[in-house]
């Protein structure tokens, strides 16, 4: 399936501290017939590529600063032109306002939504200003209540960043209560968070908030999903590859990203560097970007020509050579990516105590079921 990244707006109304696009000077939408020539062109890389299905993700920005009437006429456009492709939609939102209209519009067409919500209330509201400079954690639960109440499956995103290294795990209750599973990104360093190094985190923080947090999700039998420790394990316990972009052979092949303007990048993490834009909608044909010397690099750098450092790394059939975007942050697409140390910490602990941890809940669990049928 591919997956291709729409980013419908470039602004926001949010003033996050750490946001990775920095100082945003206007705000950008696209309109009606823009949105319509962005999904058809997705559809149209689809069909070139052979898939049957299509994920579109609405991102930003602020994707609901869009006029969910320019969605309206995209999705019908597209379902229209192609009726045989399997298109499924989600948007990854601040949740900071969901009118009416908007609502409509995601219970409708079952648009999937991701919600950011950085834990704890007030680690959240410390980072996540509105553009006036108030609190949000409030405004973006009862949003996700609404969502609730109207059938919309959500989920949420979580940036790590260091104060919460010290605020512990007990708003996992809040996701368990709710049944929301939760990702948690680390903060990178790019954007905003560059102005901001009391944020940021050390080689090693990402790894062990992780593993303690998976402890603690043990030890107090709290039953919710969070990635990437699921996919993590999921993937060593089965044998499998871990089933997320960052961990990806075939990354360069599964993602594009299309920004209002209309430029194609390979992945929305590439969307802000300009080196990797690959054209435009109108004078890049969705079969020509096979031949794109950018794709095949990054195809490259995660195959046989793999980072120096990967080629001798004991997990490397588990990560592939990690995000190329994140590698490119540091200005070589080529090196390893800035959380190798991190992601080595947590595929070693999963391997090892992680694995043994998971035997043992689930024997006492089992001696626990067996008690109560024995009576």
């Amino acid at each position: 399936m591919l997956t291709v990244i729409i980013k419908a707006a470039n602004g926001c109304n949010l003033a996050c501290s750490y946001c990775s696009v920095g100082e945003k000077i206007g705000c950008r939408r696209a309109d009606g017939p823009r949105m319509a020539e962005l999904f058809r062109y997705a559809c149209r890389a689809a069909a070139a590529r052979g898939e049957p299905a299509l994920h579109v993700i609405l991102h930003g920005g602020e994707p609901t600063l869009v006029d969910p009437a320019a969605y309206r006429l995209a999705i019908d456009g597209a379902k229209a032109e192609f009726p045989d492709l399997d298109m499924r939609i989600s948007m990854q939102s601040n949740g900071l306002s969901l009118g009416a209209d908007m609502l409509a519009l995601i219970r409708g067409y079952g648009i999937h939504m991701g919600i950011s919500l950085d834990g704890p209330q007030e680690i959240h509201d410390s980072q996540r200003l509105s553009a006036e400079g108030e609190p949000t954690y409030r405004r973006v639960v009862q949003n996700l209540e609404r969502l609730e109440q109207a059938g919309v499956r959500a989920s949420c995103l979580m940036v790590l960043t260091r104060p919460a290294l010290d605020e512990g795990y007990a708003y996992l209750t809040f996701f368990e209560e709710r049944g929301i599973h939760l990702k948690i990104n680390p903060l990178l360093p790019c954007g905003g968070a560059l102005a901001h190094p009391e944020l940021a985190l050390r080689p090693g923080d990402y790894a062990s908030y992780l593993i303690g947090l998976y402890e603690y999700v043990l030890e107090q039998d709290i039953r919710v999903s969070v990635a990437p420790i699921a996919p993590i394990l999921y993937a060593i316990v089965h044998g499998q590859r871990i089933r997320e972009c960052s961990f990806q052979e075939e990354c360069s092949r599964r993602f594009l990203c299309l920004d209002d303007l209309g430029n194609i990048y390979p992945c929305g993490k590439c969307s802000d560097m300009d080196r990797f834009r690959l054209g435009t909608i109108w004078t890049t044909p969705p079969g020509a970007l096979a031949d794109s010397p950018i794709l095949r690099a990054l195809a490259a750098r995660r195959g046989e020509r793999l980072p120096s450092a990967c080629r001798s790394c004991r997990f490397v059939r588990l990560c592939h050579g990690g995000c190329s975007a994140q590698a490119a942050m540091d200005g070589e697409v080529g090196a390893a990516p800035a959380l190798c140390a991190d992601y080595r910490m947590l595929f070693a602990y999963f391997h090892g105590e992680g694995l043994a941890r998971l035997k043992r809940e689930l024997e006492r669990q089992r001696a626990g079921l067996l008690c109560k049928i024995g009576g």
